[in-house]
């Protein structure tokens, strides 16, 4: 399957009941007349992080070498502090 090379996501992997649209990469998944108007179920919250970038952020990764990483390994960066987990793997 393609599914990680095209950026889609799997229910219950990447995103989940707790994920809104921004936090997954899917704004493009919200219509202009709910964006401008809002009034839909989590609108609120939504709308804000849409202005306000959310605290987490799902996004794809490229590994250059070694062995593919596989789901729920943390990501840590340069100062060897943890900044994500893998979702898919």
């Amino acid at each position: 399957s393609l599914r990680l090379e095209a950026g889609l996501c799997l229910y219950g992997n990447d995103i989940d009941q707790n994920t809104t649209p921004v936090e997954a990469a899917l704004t493009w998944t919200i219509g202009k007349r709910r964006k401008e108007q809002g009034g839909f179920l989590g609108s609120d919250i939504i709308l804000k992080q849409l202005v306000e970038p959310p605290a987490r952020k799902r996004f794809g990764f490229i590994v250059s070498k070694g062995a593919p990483p596989r789901g729920h390994e943390k990501i840590y960066n340069e100062a060897g502090e943890v900044v994500g987990e893998v979702t898919s793997g």
